[in-house]
């Protein structure tokens, strides 16, 4: 299963994962699909042209213009990431994981609102669970009031 880690502020995601350690295969596709409360996502395939992705080790670094948000940090929400490679005899391997990414959700907390704050917890426990992604974007929604556009 690859582990998701939130970095520097929020303006990186670290994916870890063996996967990456096969990119040296001749002729297999990489692939990340990254996923942002459940309903935009993002395909990154690569390759020496992969600008958004950088990868060292077992380790990748993705940066936020993965999402067409125009911004400089990961925005609060819940992200979901598969890794796929397919070998040369159409043979694949994928693993997929949930993370919420906590920037400033938790500040806006306020102590007396327990519902709230307990949701946040769940949320922040299930992180890299190999949870239902769609559960944790429900909770999140609940967390910002039951608003139905899942944050996007």
């Amino acid at each position: 299963m690859a582990l998701i880690i939130e970095n520097n502020n929020c303006e990186t995601i670290n994916l870890t994962t063996d996967l990456l350690l096969e990119l040296t295969i001749p002729n297999t596709v990489f692939k990340i699909t990254a996923q942002y409360n459940c309903c935009i996502s993002s395909t990154v395939v690569l390759d020496s042209a992969s600008t958004n992705v950088t990868i060292l080790g077992n380790v990748a670094t993705l940066l936020p213009d993965i999402f067409p948000f125009n911004e400089d940090i990961f925005k609060d929400g819940i992200y979901s990431f598969t890794v796929e490679i397919e070998y040369p005899d159409s043979t694949y391997k994928r693993e997929k994981n949930c993370f919420f990414v906590d920037c400033s959700t938790f500040c806006t907390l306020s102590e007396g609102d327990l519902d709230k704050i307990l949701i946040h917890y769940g949320l922040t426990s299930s992180n890299n669970c190999g949870c239902d992604c769609a559960a944790m974007c429900e909770l999140f929604n609940k967390l910002l009031g039951g608003t139905d556009d899942c944050g996007c």
